[in-house]
């Protein structure tokens, strides 16, 4: 019991992982002005423990992994690209507009 619940715990730790990494390049390239990772990590905590109390643990988490594969994904997906964005904008822009 108390391993299923740090199971999935920990699933929803890995996916609000993937949640955090899309809000934070968002952030960083100025189009998100909000995170919130505590409050995307309590509702993916309760939905993994809704899927898991409904329909059991092995299957719930067999059903649900690539949807948490496709978090995890986008996030690092977007967190590059928004990173790579910046990046660029930086490097167009001229020397003396650097130093301001």
């Amino acid at each position: 019991m108390i391993f299923t619940i740090a199971q999935t715990f920990f699933y929803a730790l890995w996916q609000a992982f993937g949640y955090s990494m899309a809000t934070l390049g968002l952030h960083r390239a100025g189009l998100l002005h909000r995170q919130r990772h505590l409050r995307a990590f309590l509702w993916l905590l309760a939905i993994n423990l809704c899927g898991t109390l409904t329909f059991g643990a092995a299957a719930w988490q067999s059903a649900s992994q690539p949807a948490a594969v496709f978090l995890i994904c986008v996030g690092l997906l977007l967190f590059c690209t928004c990173h790579l964005w910046l990046l660029w904008k930086h490097m167009r822009q001229k020397p003396q507009d650097k130093n301001h």
